[in-house]
């Protein structure tokens, strides 16, 4: 990510949104900062900043957590400094009263997990099949950024932390890993690819998110409930 420019710096926007990957910068929360401090109007202006952040910061969870907005971060997060990016970030957004989603797994029809696994990946995965991954579809993600830009965060701060709000964002229908290649296989594409191995080994199990909260304060619901449903319009 490069350095905002300075003819870009002299102008500022009432609504932001940042939705970059924390690998494209050396210094993630610094990026995050620059945007807010340098592209936003700020919340006295009547707008928003959301930033696009991930569920994953919540670790990786032993199957019987469940999450939610006021979920504590658990030690591998405090203690990682990769996710520790993401928590620094949101931290820069919610200082400003900006807005925080902390997105589920993403995909579309030819983007996402089961693509790789089914037909980009090596035949094996990670994991056991049953741990549980959280869903989102894209075009639903692209909804709940609409959806918080409608929010002006520093006027209603539902949830207590730096004075903006964070958001958990997710289909509300967890799938498994095995559960996934099932789904997509009911789809034409993905009909004739072979169930991949599992890493049965690994213990990691996951966690269920509970965005029913955020769902009701953005007045927001997804267009696409499940990955299985999604998959099966595309059966033909």
């Amino acid at each position: 990510m490069e350095e905002l420019s300075t003819s870009t710096k002299q102008q500022k926007f009432t609504n932001v949104v940042f939705c970059a990957p924390p690998s494209g910068s050396e210094d993630y929360p610094a990026t995050v900062k620059d945007a807010v401090e340098n592209l936003w109007a700020g919340s006295e202006n009547g707008g928003t900043f959301v930033f696009t952040s991930s569920g994953g910061i919540y670790g990786p969870g032993d199957g019987n957590v469940v999450v939610n907005e006021l979920t504590p971060l658990p030690d591998t997060t405090l203690n990682s400094a990769r996710p520790m990016r993401l928590v620094n970030a949101e931290k820069n957004v919610l200082s400003s009263n900006g807005i925080v989603l902390r997105l589920a797994g993403l995909y579309n029809f030819e983007r996402g997990a089961h693509n790789y696994w089914l037909e980009k990946g090596d035949g094996t995965v990670k994991g056991s099949s049953e741990g549980i991954i959280n869903l989102l579809h894209y075009d639903d993600a692209a909804g709940a950024c609409i959806a918080a830009l409608k929010k002006t965060a520093g006027r209603e701060k539902e949830v207590k932390g730096e004075g903006g709000l964070v958001c958990l964002i997710s289909d509300g229908n967890p799938s498994t890993r095995g559960g996934i290649c099932v789904s997509a296989m009911k789809a034409k594409r993905y009909a004739e690819r072979s169930m991949p191995t599992f890493g049965e080994d690994n213990p990691v199990a996951g966690k269920v998110y509970d965005g029913s909260w955020s769902n009701k304060v953005l007045n927001w619901e997804p267009r696409y409930e499940s990955f299985d449903k999604f998959m099966m319009e595309h059966s033909e």
